[in-house]
C-alpha cells in the first residue's frame, strides 16, 4: 500500500504521532494518548486524547504510513516523516519534540543551522519567539533583542538610565506590560506568557511552541466556536460601560478598554471572551461605526497598568479608550443649559 497524498498534506497532529512512532520500541496507546495529550489537546482528558491518538494512528495506517498490525512506520511513512520535516533522516522522537517541532513552529527548517542555534537555549529561543511578536529581524539574544528596540525607540524619560533600564524600559514599552525587574527576566516571562507557557524555562517553552503550533494547524471544524455574535457582544458592551466607575475612566466619556472587558468578565456574561479577542472584536466595531475608539494622549497623568492593559495597535493607529457617548452627550447637554 501506498500514500496517495503528499508529504505535506499531513496535518500536524498526525506529525506528531507519526514522529512518536519513530522509537525503536513501538509506542503504546497509552504512550502515543501522551504525546497528543502533551502537545495538541492539553484541556482534553487523558481518555479523550488516547482515542484522538487511536484514531490518528489508524488513518496512518489506512494510508500505508504505518505497519498494518503493529505500531511502527512503513519505509513510506519514514519516507514521508522525513519529507514533511525536511531532513535526511528519520529523527528520534526526542529530536523531533525538542528541535525539529518548534524549529516548525518558529517558521525554520528543522535542521538547519539557524534552527538549532533558534532552539538550542532558553535565551536563544526566548529571542526567537519574540522577533515574530515584537517584529524583529534580526536579534540572536535577548540582549541583541533589547538593543534592537532601543534603537528605533523614541520618548524615553528624562533622568539617568544605564543600559539595563533602557532595555527594561523599551522591551516593557513594546511588550506593553510594566517596566519592572531585570530585562531579560521581563523578556523570559513574557516570551512564556506568549506562547501560553507555565514559566520560561526551555522544557516549558518548547512544549507550549509546539502545542500552540499544532492547535493552530487543526481543521476549522475541530478549532473552538465563538462565544457570542458580533452584535450580540456589541448589546453587552453598551450594557458594560455604564456601569464602568470613575477608577476605569479618564474624564467622563473615556472609558479604558481593560475596564470593560473587566466588568463583562465578573459578570460572566461571556466566559470565553479573552483580552485579546475583545479587542480585536472593538476594532471591527470601531471600523463599522459602532462605537469610537480613542488613543491616551497624556499618559503620564494615567495609571500605567491601565493603559498598558488596555493598548490597542491596529495598522499604525493606537486606542486605549471606548467613548462613552452618553456621557458626551450629557455633558453637551449640561453645557446648554448653563448657557
Amino acid at each position: 500500500m501506498t500514500s496517495t497524498r503528499d508529504d505535506h498534506s499531513l496535518s500536524r497532529l498526525e506529525l506528531v504521532v507519526l514522529a512518536r512512532l519513530s522509537a525503536p520500541k513501538p509506542p503504546s496507546e497509552k504512550v502515543l494518548g501522551a504525546a497528543v495529550l502533551e502537545l495538541a489537546l492539553p484541556d482534553t482528558s487523558a481518555a479523550r486524547a488516547r482515542a484522538v491518538a487511536v484514531d490518528t494512528l489508524a488513518a496512518l495506517r489506512a494510508r500505508g504510513l504505518v505497519s498494518e498490525q503493529g505500531r511502527t512506520l512503513t519505509d513510506e511513512g519514514k519516507r514521508v516523516l522525513r519529507g514533511a520535516l525536511g531532513l535526511s533522516r528519520v529523527p528520534t522522537w526526542t529530536e523531533a519534540r525538542t528541535a525539529h517541532f518548534p524549529a516548525r513552529a518558529l517558521g525554520l527548517a528543522p535542521g538547519s543551522d539557524q534552527a538549532a542555534k533558534a532552539v538550542r537555549t532558553k535565551d536563544a529561543l526566548c529571542a526567537a519567539v519574540l522577533r515574530g511578536e515584537l517584529g524583529v529581524r534580526e536579534a540572536p539574544t535577548l540582549q541583541d533583542l533589547c538593543d534592537a528596540l532601543i534603537a528605533e525607540a523614541l520618548g524615553l524619560p528624562a533622568g539617568p538610565l544605564n543600559l539595563s533600564d533602557l532595555r527594561t524600559y523599551v522591551f516593557a514599552r513594546r511588550a506593553g506590560v510594566e517596566p519592572a525587574g531585570k530585562p531579560k527576566e521581563l523578556a523570559a516571562r513574557f516570551a512564556a506568557k506568549s506562547v501560553g507557557a507555565k514559566d520560561a524555562g526551555r522544557s516549558s517553552l518548547v512544549q507550549a511552541l509546539v502545542r500552540r503550533w499544532v492547535q493552530e494547524g487543526a481543521a476549522p471544524a475541530e478549532r473552538p466556536a465563538q462565544p457570542a455574535s458580533p452584535e450580540a457582544l456589541l448589546d453587552v458592551v453598551r450594557e458594560a460601560i455604564p456601569r464602568v466607575g470613575t477608577d476605569g475612566r479618564y474624564g467622563a466619556e473615556k472609558v479604558f478598554v481593560s475596564a470593560i472587558w473587566h466588568s463583562i468578565e465578573r459578570d460572566r456574561r461571556l466566559d470565553d471572551l479573552s483580552l485579546d479577542r475583545f479587542k480585536r472584536w472593538l476594532v471591527g466595531a470601531n471600523r463599522d461605526g459602532w462605537l469610537v475608539l480613542a488613543r491616551a494622549d497624556l499618559v503620564g497623568a494615567m495609571d500605567a497598568k491601565l493603559v498598558a492593559e488596555s493598548e490597542i495597535q491596529d495598522q499604525g493607529a493606537t486606542f486605549h479608550f471606548v467613548l462613552d457617548q452618553r456621557a458626551g452627550a450629557h455633558a453637551t447637554e449640561r453645557g446648554n443649559h448653563a448657557r
